[in-house]
């Protein structure tokens, strides 16, 4: 985009257009005095098309206006080029002074970084490429100036404030940011990567609570279709021998998850919209195993 500005290139890659320092009347004249034949595109005279309506009908209207409008686009052009030149320099003076890589993350000490970098522009040389927006990186600099962590996604990659960094990673083919479904006790899923799979035992067979692969649940209080997703903000679950309500944000917190950890982990969530396990780490107190329980949902996940 940035380079855009500075309209067509006399060189780019193995393409050269030697002709573009003239207008298209020099070019006729020239060939006509020399007698040289050449072809013209019919579809030029047709206004139908946007460039030809502004070339045919716009160009002139401002000529009219402005007699030297030529002279003055190709000079506000070289204009342009002199600042990109420079700018294109300390973007990739950015890159290669603060941009590290390792174990396939791209990442930036916000302590280190030159209060001058501090600027959407040079954020969006960086990251534009991964398919992140100009009004992404604008918002990733105000989160940096800031105590908010905040994590922003594209298509394909993940970027996210971490304590003094910000680190740049690519999203797996095996990671979702979506819902899947277990319908019925009996059915298995394969989901982000992981298999889980429902059944109905009885309490007396229940024998590993200790596994964090496994969680049991008093099938009276369980409602289907159960959900498997990741979080969103404001969800709050009841953890097993707390017995009071805690936000899943804060229980991340409590783990140390990474912002990384908390885009990937998964939860189950019952039909009634009550989140019932952290996957691999907590269950939700009210729909614990109990005497009273008859009959067991036993959800394995590996």
């Amino acid at each position: 985009v940035l380079q855009g500005l500075n309209g067509i290139p006399v060189k780019h890659e193995n393409k050269i257009r030697p002709l573009l320092f003239a207008q298209k009347a020099e070019i006729v004249k020239f060939a006509e005095k020399n007698e040289w034949h050449f072809r013209e595109d019919s579809s030029n005279k047709s206004d139908r098309y946007q460039r030809n309506l502004i070339r045919n009908q716009v160009i002139p209207q401002l000529k009219n206006i402005n007699p030297r409008l030529t002279e003055t686009v190709f000079q506000g052009a070289n204009y342009r080029k002199f600042y990109m030149d420079f700018f294109l320099q300390e973007a990739e003076s950015f890159i290669t002074g603060f941009v590290q890589i390792e174990n396939e993350l791209q990442q930036i000490s916000i302590s280190a970084l030159p209060e001058k970098y501090f600027n959407p522009a040079f954020f969006n040389y960086w990251l534009s490429g991964f398919g992140f927006t100009f009004q992404q990186s604008l918002e990733l600099v105000n989160c940096l100036k800031s105590t908010e962590s905040k994590t922003f996604l594209s298509q394909t990659h993940q970027i996210f404030k971490e304590r003094e960094k910000v680190v740049l990673r690519e999203i797996k083919a095996t990671e979702i940011y979506e819902a899947a479904y277990i319908h019925a006790p009996g059915n298995a899923l394969q989901f982000g990567g992981k298999s889980f799979v429902c059944e109905i035992i009885s309490p007396e067979n229940v024998t590993d609570f200790a596994a964090k692969n496994i969680a049991y649940f008093d099938l009276d209080k369980i409602q289907f279709p159960l959900q498997v997703r990741t979080w969103e903000t404001g969800y709050y679950f009841i953890p097993f021998g707390l017995g009071k309500r805690k936000k899943i944000s804060d229980f991340y917190k409590d783990q140390q998850f990474s912002s990384d950890q908390k885009a990937a982990q998964l939860l189950i969530v019952n039909a009634g919209g009550e989140i019932l396990w952290v996957v691999g780490y907590r269950t939700d107190d009210r729909f614990r195993v109990s005497e009273a329980t008859k009959q067991v949902l036993r959800v394995a996940v590996k």
